[in-house]
């Protein structure tokens, strides 16, 4: 692994740590308010009402950097964003 590479992958690796503190108190204030709410009840451990909604957080603090290294690498090399999903010449 290269020198730009290990850089690349800290910065990313660690705007997912980042993203996952700012993202995960915004999910839990949605899911509190659009009510999507795992509630008590006699199978269950919680005594409160707990936000479902917490695995999106962490997905999305995962693929937003990566979505942010993908458009400036197509950027880089002049390709068109479709470029994954298409074979050009």
């Amino acid at each position: 692994m290269s020198g730009l590479q290990l850089v690349l992958l800290i910065t990313m690796l660690s705007m997912s740590w980042l993203l996952v503190f700012i993202l995960t108190p915004f999910f839990i204030a949605l899911a509190n308010k659009f009510n999507i709410l795992d509630k008590p009840s006699s199978r269950k451990i919680h005594t409160q009402p707990v936000p479902r909604i917490g695995g999106v957080a962490v997905f999305s603090a995962f693929v937003i950097p990566f979505a942010i290294f993908y458009l400036m690498l197509c950027y880089h090399l002049k390709l068109p964003l479709s470029h994954i999903f298409y074979k050009h010449d």
